[in-house]
């Protein structure tokens, strides 16, 4: 790796996407040293894009370099996204969809360049969707960079970067994500996630993950009884699940010093700043944001505790003590009311979390 001048690459997966895959590439001319394109299938003329827009950007770029392969789809869009960016030779990996287009895409490279030896990842703002009137519906902070070696993506659908290390978020009026294409395929596209995430069920039943999209799904497509039931089967999974609990001492009713294991419902949480930890009436634990969701009246907010737990808390942006807005990599305090902890039963010897 070259500290001073690291070199910088984006990975894409597309299918069918020449429609939309030119405005992303026009989007990032002169910005990425290589860009390597995984096709899972065209049967359009994407791949020919790809190349006329490659071969005009070594042209006008004297040192960029780029690959374009073909991938087996097997409904397995991590795998696809791990083998898009394995093709890489650079110091930093980036990756976007093909309707998206990048503004600001030119100053990643300084950014990367700057950044301290401990950062691992970047996040980046994205405006996904639009209200009629122009106003934000949809938008969230995703990680977007990160250096060679340090991120990997898991899960078949609704994919997750995980990475190793710190992540530091990128200014918005400086480069971020915009979402491109508009509602037009939605229903398709809410058919496949909706197969994948059954499919994904049928290999882990108890992934609370799969349960909560595919809930999601079946309510949009107006399946109301099956959403509920997926939503049930959430609530009522194992306690054994780590993300969906914490570990206090001394609760009510138990012997002081006791672990136990309790549940507390994501909207019950709260998020504060690392600066402004809450009343020490409150229960309390310090975790790392790793995922932001802007959903118009509402933010979901992924945190791993310091202890290694993913908690979800939910947020209604109408409230008027909702905590701090937080991005990922940012530290703060967790916190809920002591009535709103359920206990579950004693950590069993060898157990918690």
């Amino acid at each position: 790796m070259n500290d001073a001048h690291p070199k910088l690459g984006l990975a894409l997966i597309a299918r069918d996407e020449a429609d939309v895959l030119p405005g992303l590439l026009a989007s990032i001319e002169g910005a990425f040293d290589q860009v390597a394109l995984l096709d899972t299938g065209s049967r359009d003329a994407t791949t020919d894009a790809f190349r006329r827009w490659a071969s005009g950007e070594a042209l006008r770029h004297p040192g960029f370099s780029w690959r374009l392969e073909q991938f087996a789809w097997n409904d397995d869009f991590a795998l696809a996204r791990n083998t898009a960016q394995e093709l890489l030779s650079t110091d930093w990996v980036a990756w976007a969809d093909a309707d998206d287009e990048l503004t600001g895409a030119a100053s990643l490279r300084e950014i990367t360049r700057r950044a301290a030896p401990d950062v691992a990842a970047l996040a980046a703002y994205y405006d996904y969707a639009r209200s009629p009137g122009g106003g934000p519906l949809v938008d969230q902070w995703r990680i977007r960079v990160v250096r060679a070696g340090r991120g990997r993506w898991r899960y078949p659908v609704h994919e997750q970067q995980l990475v190793e290390g710190r992540v530091e978020p990128i200014e918005p009026s400086v480069t971020c994500w915009v979402h491109t294409r508009s509602h037009h395929g939605g229903r398709e596209r809410g058919r496949r996630n909706a197969r994948l995430l059954r499919q994904w069920l049928r290999d882990e039943p108890d992934s609370l993950r799969a349960l909560d999209y595919l809930g999601r799904e079946e309510a949009l497509a107006g399946h109301h009884d099956d959403a509920a039931s997926l939503f049930r089967r959430y609530l009522e999974l194992d306690p054994a699940w780590t993300g969906e609990r914490v570990l206090v001492h001394g609760t009510d009713g138990l012997n002081s010093g006791q672990e136990v294991e309790i549940v507390v419902r994501p909207e019950k949480m709260a998020l504060h700043s690392e600066e402004a930890p809450p009343p020490r009436s409150h229960c309390a634990l310090r975790g790392t944001v790793t995922e932001v969701v802007y959903l118009g009246t509402s933010t979901t907010y992924g945190v791993r505790t310091d202890d290694g737990a993913q908690v979800v808390v939910y947020r209604q942006n109408a409230a008027t003590e909702g905590g701090d807005d937080f991005a990922p990599g940012q530290v703060g305090w967790l916190s809920w009311l002591p009535e709103h902890s359920y206990v579950l039963g004693s950590v069993q010897e060898g157990g918690g979390s």
